[in-house]
């Protein structure tokens, strides 16, 4: 299955839907609301969606600026529908939000293993 990497924010129910499923959470209100607040908290919003163009799974960034020339890209959130997973997708998406946002450093928050190795 070929993965495009797009600049587009989902929709709220796909992105809950793809929050739950990998996330192993039941559909919820609690879920939604955190879900879209996340959305709009993001400077670069990601879609990741298949050849007929379904939302799999979406990133969230920010950009901090400290000092001149020093440009921070924090990965916000990542989930991927569990069918996706394992295909390099979050180091595809951070290399790509890097260089579209100019970004010299990165940070990210995470207690995943796998997602400390991509970072």
């Amino acid at each position: 299955m070929h993965i495009q990497i797009n600049a587009l924010v989902p929709e709220l129910e796909a992105a809950t839907r793809i929050a739950a499923a990998g996330f192993v959470q039941p559909l919820s209100e609690t879920l939604r609301a955190d879900v879209a607040q996340h959305l709009m908290e993001g400077c670069l919003v990601q879609s990741f969606t298949n050849e007929e163009e379904v939302v799999l799974g979406f990133a969230i960034y920010r950009l901090f600026e400290f000092v001149p020339d020093t440009r921070l890209l924090y990965l916000a959130g990542i989930i991927l529908d569990p069918a996706i997973q394992g295909q390099h997708l979050a180091e595809r998406s951070i290399r790509q939000a890097a260089k579209e946002l100019r970004a010299t450093h990165l940070g990210l928050r995470t207690q995943s293993l796998r997602m400390w190795v991509v970072g």
